[in-house]
């Protein structure tokens, strides 16, 4: 598969050619390695210089956002990073001593980050939104990475970049895939010229990923494919995950199967406790109930969630293994970046889980007892 990108005024378009086109063709615009998950970031040559290149559509509007950054190979020293999954990939690529601000200090669950909020090398700054411009002039970071939902905000983004600072959006939370997410480790390593390193770790990633995949692949009969129910609700209502969601996708992969694969919805949509019960009783597994330490706490919750099959033998485990005594839960962090792990998780709980033994093998999952 090839990309060509045309640019005009203010928009970048992508257009995915079907027929090969060869190099001479493709004018003075070529495509770096590429990417083999990520869609909505490329590492191009342009012109003599290199450009990672970004494009995707607001979540909320759908309308089309491009972004460029020209790696000048003058590389950032300071940088703020306002969303916990960033840090994983800084971490991996060893960049975490050039983090100066995260958004809250409660979420980040590295020590290697939460070690330098005890002298202060690394504060809180707030929401992208409500981040103060005064408390930016003082801390002086050359580049700030925030999720390209908040990217629409132009008028603060404009602000900051009068300061003479980069706001760069991240979008791999738009990713399907997984391994999409997880290949953002690529566009991260450019701006400081790791792009060999980048491309070790995300390989021995993908390949722990696809070799889980392919045991997994092996096991046809859908009798033998569990059934899996996902999440629990909050204020009354259970949020049903969109049929394109990553988490479906790990299940399909770990060899298991969405209770609701039927339900075609592109988003996140509303279903009360009846609705659940009369459509997803019957699931093999519950999975990702949040951070309850006993079944007993989450029934409590509420009585009816003892009709499901999951909680009646056993088979309900929550996702907050590791996490910190303020609710940082690394599941959204390093899972964003090894997403193997996750999936190795998934394999062992759908495929033969029995007990103690196979817990202390689980990264990020526990049972529920």
């Amino acid at each position: 598969m090839l990309y060509i990108l045309k640019s005009y005024p203010n928009r970048i378009y992508l257009l995915n050619l079907i027929l090969v086109i060869s190099i001479s063709q493709i004018s003075n615009t070529v495509a770096i390695g590429g990417n083999t998950f990520a869609e909505h970031f490329q590492i191009i040559d342009e012109s003599e210089s290199q450009i990672i290149k970004l494009h995707w559509n607001d979540p909320e509007t759908d309308a089309p956002q491009s972004f460029s950054y020209s790696l000048t190979g003058k590389e950032p020293q300071r940088m703020i990073a306002l969303s916990t999954t960033f840090l994983a990939h800084i971490i991996a690529l060893e960049l975490h001593e050039k983090v100066i601000a995260v958004d809250s200090t409660q979420f980040a669950y590295d020590p290697r980050i939460r070690n330098r909020f005890e002298d202060d090398s690394i504060v809180a700054v707030g929401s992208f939104q409500t981040m103060d411009r005064e408390v930016l002039y003082a801390l002086k970071p050359d580049i700030v990475f925030i999720s390209a939902g908040a990217f629409t905000n132009t008028a603060k983004v404009n602000a900051i970049q009068n300061m003479g600072i980069e706001v760069f959006p991240i979008a791999d939370y738009l990713e399907d895939h997984p391994l999409g997410r997880a290949e953002w480790i690529k566009c991260f390593a450019a701006i400081w010229g790791l792009e060999k390193q980048a491309k070790a770790l995300f390989s021995e990633t993908a390949k722990n990923y696809e070799s889980i995949k392919q045991q997994a692949a092996q096991i046809t009969s859908d009798q033998n494919r569990p059934t899996v129910l996902l999440d629990n609700p909050y204020n009354g209502i259970w949020w049903l995950t969109p049929s394109s969601s990553y988490i479906i996708q790990m299940i399909e992969d770990a060899g298991g199967r969405f209770v609701f694969s039927d339900q075609q919805n592109e988003h996140a949509s509303p279903r009360d406790l009846e609705w659940m019960l009369a459509n997803g009783a019957d699931a093999d597994i519950w999975l990702n109930v949040g951070n309850y330490g006993t079944l007993d706490s989450l029934l409590q919750e509420d009585r009816r969630f003892r009709l499901f099959k999951a909680t009646e033998t056993g088979s309900v485990f929550s996702n907050f293994k590791r996490r910190n005594n303020l609710g940082g839960n690394d599941y959204f962090e390093s899972g964003v970046a090894y997403p193997d792990r996750i999936l190795r998780d998934l394999f062992i709980l759908l495929h033969g889980y029995s007990g103690i033994e196979d817990a202390e093998k689980l990264t990020y999952y526990y049972p529920l007892k």
